[in-house]
């Protein structure tokens, strides 16, 4: 009997996790030019990188015979998205003041 494959989730909720700590440290630390790029790089090159290798596991997971999405899987995916672009949107408005105010 074969297993349906699932959507792998677990970079899901890193790309998650990183974009969320990356919005807490743009709003909470962004007036440091430093903690404002920090968190831009964490929204911006590694949560964005977290969910390319998500997209690709899930796609080669949807090659298999048997592949079961699950709700959860689709959910996390818009979540991650919209987590990242946030966190990269305030990082990005943090810096874009300090270059304003130079």
């Amino acid at each position: 009997m074969t297993t349906a494959t699932r959507t792998p989730i677990a970079l899901l909720v890193a790309a998650i996790a990183v974009g969320g700590i990356a919005i807490v440290m743009a709003i909470a630390l962004g007036r440091q030019p430093t903690m404002a790029v920090i968190a831009w790089c964490l929204a911006g090159p590694v949560g964005i990188g977290l969910y390319a290798g998500f997209r690709v596991r899930d796609t080669a997971a949807r090659a298999q015979p048997f592949y079961a999405a699950t709700t959860s899987g689709v959910v996390a995916g818009w979540a991650a998205l919209i987590v990242l672009a946030v966190g990269v949107l305030i990082a990005a408005l943090r810096i874009a003041q300090w270059i304003g105010h130079l």
